[in-house]
């Protein structure tokens, strides 16, 4: 079994599944204009940064402190997502697209936080 060196937050899985979450999130609401937009918008960016800042850290309860807050940024997105869907800014197909993804990356994001042993 080979093990991949993590040289950059960019090979974390977390960060990766996140950035594709983020795309899709621009992508989908890229006409939209309204505050809902702009949240949802800054929650998704707001995982992917707190897991590069928190991969920058160098104590251990640091990068745990980030990554937590990452995985509240992404709970964030799926409850807007809940919002989107209601009001009608996105359709079912995209609210279940993205919310899996979301789920998925909240999945990865609850792992890397159990991996810190303080």
């Amino acid at each position: 079994m080979t093990v991949n060196k993590i040289n950059s937050f960019r090979d974390l899985i977390a960060w990766q599944k996140s950035q594709e979450l983020a795309v899709m999130v621009f992508k989908t609401f890229k006409n939209t204009n309204n505050n809902l937009r702009n949240q949802i918008e800054r929650s998704s960016l707001s995982i992917t940064s707190n897991i590069a800042e928190g991969f920058g850290r160098s104590s251990q309860k640091d990068k745990k402190h980030f990554y937590i807050m990452a995985r509240g940024s992404a709970y964030e997105v799926q409850s807007q997502l809940y919002l989107a869907l209601e009001i009608g800014d996105i359709n079912k197909n995209e609210f279940n697209e993205l919310l899996k993804l979301s789920e998925t990356s909240t999945k990865i994001i609850h792992g890397l936080i159990g991996s810190i042993k303080l």
